[in-house]
């Protein structure tokens, strides 16, 4: 899957074109592992496969089959080999390797003809991370990396940093990289950051749900703001970037190089952020959505937000649900898309009385679609 703004947290969806296949143990077993031991049991078989093909990993690997998760374990592990464009028959690099509660694995090994690996849920831990990046170094065909909820940490993040900008070898074929929910932090971003910065190819970042702050958001804007920035789409929803680091982040949509799509739902941008995001819309013309679901944008950052929508004539979608917009923030974006705002605002779950809602209906009717403002509970 090449991500999207709305990334999901489970494995990607099959695509047309992609060949995957679910391979599941047929035997019954009357043992069984916890949900722990299973995963460490998979981190560590990923990283044997990856390092190696011999009978001998094979046989320890093929182990796995026979075993099972304790009954009633919740989270789903998932590691998944896949090819895009489908191989000819004489490859087969295109198998998926799942264990979801009860389920078992058998493996296949031609990852050298894959392009895709993506791991969920395993306990690779920071120095995992960094055995798999020593693996990896021997698969510069991967073109797309998933490390969901493994646990890399900073070091792991770096790790896999120093592979991806690496002038030759490594993942130098890298073009999308998701690495959500795996408690990396600003040393991690930054390091990620530089990657970004001298990698040529890499048009999806997805660093959800971890714990990148304003320096980490610094550095990452800076790199998406380069002259030679070719990097799309950036989900750095869930982090604590706050006011400050929104402020950064509009300097690099300011600079409109690349960058498509960016998503920074909860992310404690405020109306101060909104306000600095604004200025850099206005100067805008390449971003198409924004996403600032859920980050206590009031009056005053719709209203600014309205003044840069004004100016701009790229963006095609903004939201702003869940957010405590009212009628005066509801009726400056109201005012913004009847002068010519070419965006679709979602305003549900704000603030709005009735009053706003019948400003965002004659926007609609007169302006074009402006997005569904549902009004919020009283609070």
């Amino acid at each position: 899957m090449i991500f999207g703004t709305k990334m999901p947290i489970g494995p990607p969806a099959k695509e047309p074109g992609v060949r995957r296949h679910a391979v599941k143990s047929r035997g019954r077993v009357d043992g069984g592992l916890s949900q722990n031991s299973m995963r460490a049991l998979l981190a560590a078989s990923v990283l044997a496969l990856l390092s190696s093909a011999d009978a001998a990993t094979k046989a320890n690997l093929n182990e796995l089959q026979k075993k099972r998760p304790m009954p009633g374990a919740q989270q789903a592990v998932r590691v998944e080999l896949a090819h895009e464009p489908t191989p000819p028959p004489h490859h087969h690099c295109n198998e998926s390797v799942a264990t979801h509660g009860g389920g078992g694995a058998s493996w296949a090994f031609a990852i050298d003809h894959c392009d895709s690996l993506h791991l969920w849920n395993l306990e690779l831990g920071e120095a995992g991370a960094v055995q798999l990046a020593g693996a990896l170094r021997a698969h510069g065909n991967i073109s797309r990396l998933t490390l969901g909820h493994a646990a890399i940490g900073d070091s792991g993040a770096a790790a896999l940093a120093a592979l991806i900008g690496a002038p030759s070898g490594g993942l130098s074929a890298l073009r999308s990289l998701n690495l959500r929910r795996n408690s990396i932090g600003d040393a991690g971003a930054e390091a990620l950051a530089a990657a970004v910065a001298s990698h040529a190819v890499l048009v999806t970042l997805n660093l959800a749900n971890n714990d990148i702050g304003a320096a980490g958001a610094a550095a990452l804007a800076e790199a998406l703001a380069a002259p030679t920035a070719v990097t799309e789409t950036v989900n750095l929803g869930s982090n604590p970037i706050g006011a400050a680091g929104a402020k950064s982040l509009a300097e690099a949509v300011k600079a409109d190089v690349a960058l498509e799509t960016l998503d920074l739902h909860s992310c404690a941008v405020g109306n101060e952020g909104a306000r600095a995001l604004a200025e850099g819309l206005a100067a805008n013309r390449g971003l198409h959505e924004l996403n600032l679901q859920s980050n206590a944008i009031g009056d005053a950052g719709a209203k600014a937000l309205a003044i840069g929508l004004a100016a701009n004539r790229g963006l095609a979608t903004l939201n702003l649900e869940h957010n405590v917009v009212g009628d005066a923030g509801a009726e400056a974006l109201a005012d913004a898309k009847l002068v010519g705002s070419t965006a679709a605002v979602d305003l549900a779950h704000n603030r709005m009385t009735q009053a706003g809602r019948d400003a965002l209906d004659k926007a609609g009717e007169e302006g074009g679609l402006l997005a569904d403002a549902k009004p919020k509970h009283e609070l």
